[in-house]
């Protein structure tokens, strides 16, 4: 990612950050110095040393599990009909006879089209959802599949095109 000369004066500032440190804090524990020398860091006005010293690290998307339930992943790397990309979310509502039965996860189906004047954007979300009787999709809209009865697909299908 960086060349060696660029490795070098970024260990030279690195040291030189580290001198300074220890002149004022001497004594305080290594984690502490490191918290200072990412502050200092932090306010350095050089992009490539800041990603140097780890400030733009990847996130962890495992200590925000509440972004499982609204990233796209494209796991199988599906094309569908029409041009279509298949994207997978998260599952609404996650049981063993969604599994057994071979039910597909929830999931977005989405084309994009650009053109010289406009882009037309057309996506399909598909949930499982549990039926509560309260909406005449839910009528029209069943799902006949073993032990799937009280579930029906919620779809939203939106059509725009951007100028």
């Amino acid at each position: 990612m960086f060349d060696e000369f660029k490795k070098r004066e970024f260990k030279k500032f690195d040291n030189y950050i580290i001198l300074l440190i220890n002149k004022f804090y001497k004594g305080f524990p290594d984690d502490i110095i490191n918290i200072i020398f990412k502050e200092i860091v932090k306010n350095i006005n050089n992009i490539e040393y800041r990603m140097y010293c780890g400030l733009y690290n990847k996130i962890n998307l495992n200590n925000y599990l509440l972004l499982d339930t609204i990233i796209r992943k494209n796991k199988y790397g599906l094309t569908a009909n029409n041009g279509y990309n298949r994207f997978y979310f998260k599952n609404l509502h996650e049981f063993n006879a969604r599994k057994t039965n071979d039910v597909e996860d929830d999931m977005l189906d989405i084309r994009i089209n650009v053109q010289d004047h406009f882009v037309d954007i057309e996506f399909f979300l598909f949930k499982l959802k549990l039926k509560n009787n309260s909406s005449r999709k839910e009528l029209d809209n069943t799902y006949h599949k073993g032990k799937l009865y009280e579930y029906y697909w919620d779809d939203i299908n939106y059509q725009y095109r951007l100028y």
